[in-house]
């Protein structure tokens, strides 16, 4: 099913990946190539974090409904971003 494919496409490279994905969603205007090109580097951004940290890991990917939005987050046991990354993360070209 849709799990399946979607734990295919988001495969991590050095740990597990556990999906708890709300199977009734609803459809949304985002653009699928550009979602899809974030959803892989944050697999990929986990599967670097944890294989420095200790060698692989979890990584968690959960989606819900919160009112008129969806909510997809990101879980892994990494050693999480750095303060000063942090204050980054949002700004125009990381700069």
């Amino acid at each position: 099913g849709t799990s399946k494919t979607i734990k295919g496409l988001f495969q991590s490279a050095v740990g597990d990946v556990a999906l708890e994905l709300e199977s009734d969603l609803p459809n949304t205007m985002a653009d699928f190539h550009q979602m899809q090109l974030v959803f892989v580097n944050m697999v990929n951004n986990a599967d670097q974090a944890m294989l420095e940290a200790h060698g692989g890991g979890k990584l968690q990917i959960k989606s819900r409904k919160i009112g008129e939005m969806i909510q997809i987050a990101f879980t892994d046991d990494g050693p999480g971003i750095s303060e000063e990354n942090m204050k980054r993360i949002l700004t125009r070209n990381n700069k």
